[in-house]
């Protein structure tokens, strides 16, 4: 991922080498939240994500982990949380961590 924010408010068309003051002084260095999280739970960038600054590169990779676990009789703590949503009307959270 990469963004890049000019807070600078500088004339583009001056060359490189002179020396230009910013028209507006920004109050803080732009920035970005960001929370990657499971589709089942509300997460709020500001409290579980991560700062991004602008003006640099930031590499993110995203790995999906899926589980399949045994049916019964095997013993891996599964529960199938399909019958209790439908008899809910198909209203509410499809898993275990959001129902605790």
């Amino acid at each position: 991922m990469e963004f890049f924010i000019d807070a600078s408010f500088r004339d583009r068309n001056a060359p490189l080498d002179e020396f230009q003051y910013p028209i507006h002084n920004s109050i803080s260095s732009p920035a970005a939240q960001i929370a990657i999280h499971s589709p089942y739970i509300a997460a709020s960038p500001y409290v579980s994500g991560v700062g991004l600054l602008g003006g640099k590169d930031y590499s993110i990779k995203i790995k999906e982990d899926e589980k399949h676990l045994l049916p019964p009789p095997y013993q891996t703590n599964c529960t199938d949380y399909m019958p209790a949503w439908r008899a809910r009307g198909g209203i509410g959270p499809l898993n275990q961590i959001v129902n605790n």
